[in-house]
């Protein structure tokens, strides 16, 4: 299924895909701490609604993932529809699942009067330094690759593990991924530092991860049933909706400083 390696003198496995993201949850959730305390926002508003979060952005990751790949999955989910919660790959849909975490903010903020500003910039500088290492797990473990190019930028796939239909160089599109998210986070923590406008970084983050996902997917080895008929995947969709919501906000609030 990925790469993995053995403890020695057993036959445990750990699967390099798995600890990476473990990895990349663990850094989420320290950035996540640091972040509320730097802002003044309440960081029991996260430890205390764990599980909603959580749940949330499994079901709706798993959701559309089955959605997108419709053609694929709807024999499993007609057979028998707890197999919509048991995976024997990393069948997700990061996008949507982090629209899930979104909503069950939304939810949170309106019921608790929160205004949700501080919030969104926590959240959005806490999950690009964490999207540094989530997507390094996805080149290791093959889960988002790009088209295959001869260019020398180019990575090959090699075992029977890889599910990636490609023999030949293929764009090493998480790793571009891993690199702009780095490059975002880096920026947007300066920013903090300098804009104190709640909320103008995280729309802003936004819209630059819903850019570098549009563009980006056009490049992705992957097509789904979305692609065939409209010419973009659900990602990208996801996308679009990021790059209206970020700008929306941000237009109304320039409109107000003038």
């Amino acid at each position: 299924m990925y790469p993995y390696f053995f403890f020695p003198f057993t036959e445990f496995k750990i699967f390099t895909f798995w600890l990476w993201l473990s990895l990349s949850f663990i850094a989420f959730i320290y950035m996540l701490r640091k972040m509320s305390k730097k802002t003044g926002v309440n960081q029991n508003f996260f430890a205390g609604n764990a599980l909603l979060f959580v749940g949330s952005t499994f079901f709706f990751s798993r959701l559309f993932f089955i959605i997108s790949e419709w053609s694929d999955y709807k024999y499993l989910i007609q057979d028998r529809i707890v197999n919509f919660f048991f995976m024997t790959d990393y069948n997700l849909s990061f996008i949507w699942g982090v629209f899930g975490f979104l909503l069950v903010l939304i939810y949170l903020i309106y019921r608790y009067q929160q205004s949700h500003e501080k919030y969104i910039d926590v959240i959005v500088v806490s999950f690009f330094f964490a999207a540094i290492i989530g997507y390094l797990a996805a080149l290791l473990g093959g889960q988002i690759y790009g088209k295959p190019t001869g260019l020398p930028i180019g990575i090959v796939y090699q075992g029977e593990t890889m599910n990636i239909p490609y023999t030949s160089a293929v764009i090493p599109l998480a790793l571009f991924y891993s690199l702009l998210s780095f490059t975002t986070f880096t920026l947007l923590y300066i920013a903090k530092e300098l804009n104190k406008i709640p909320g103008f970084i995280g729309y802003m983050g936004i819209g630059i991860f819903s850019i570098i996902l549009l563009v980006g997917e056009f490049f992705s080895g992957t097509q789904d049933v979305f692609h065939s008929l409209i010419g973009i995947n659900l990602t990208q969709v996801g996308a679009i909706i990021g790059i209206f919501t970020s700008g929306a906000w941000l237009f109304r609030k320039i409109r107000k400083i003038k």
